[in-house]
């Protein structure tokens, strides 16, 4: 009689230790799922607020620079680029370019990376393009 209460035990044991690791496996997967359609949505809602205050933001550009595009004085707009990216640090670069793709006046420090004006063209049909150029920096915190 004690050998069946014993194997009982046992496969009462086993039975439970089953059930928590279905359990632990259910509750990691469906944290897991939800951190993962967390991210997903985060990520789309962030990349269309930024797409969002770029537009803003070179919408004011554009209607600042227009004298100065009209009148070709390319230092004063050099000066509007280089305040306007002081004011937005979430700017990496600004440049302008004409209708006939040349560069008006633009804020890389080292000189205008070419390739960059075919990276995002403007479709015949559309006042804007957004192109999303995923640049990850790593800052200290202070």
């Amino acid at each position: 009689m004690i050998n069946k209460n014993s194997n009982n035990a046992k496969k009462f044991i086993g039975l439970r230790k089953k059930i928590l690791f279905s359990m632990i496996f259910l509750l990691l997967s469906l944290g897991l799922s939800i951190a993962l359609i967390n991210q997903m949505i985060l990520f789309k809602s962030l990349k269309m607020e930024y797409q969002s205050r770029g537009l803003i933001h070179a919408r004011s550009i554009a209607a600042y620079s227009l004298v100065d595009i009209l009148t070709q004085n390319s230092s004063r707009l050099k000066k509007l680029l280089d305040y306007e990216k002081k004011l937005d640090t979430d700017t990496a670069y600004i440049f302008v370019i004409n209708s006939s793709s040349r560069i008006l006046a633009h804020t890389f420090p080292k000189g205008f990376p070419v390739d960059l004006i075919k990276a995002n063209s403007l479709p015949e049909n559309k006042d804007f393009n957004t192109h999303c150029f995923l640049h990850i920096v790593f800052r200290q915190c202070k």
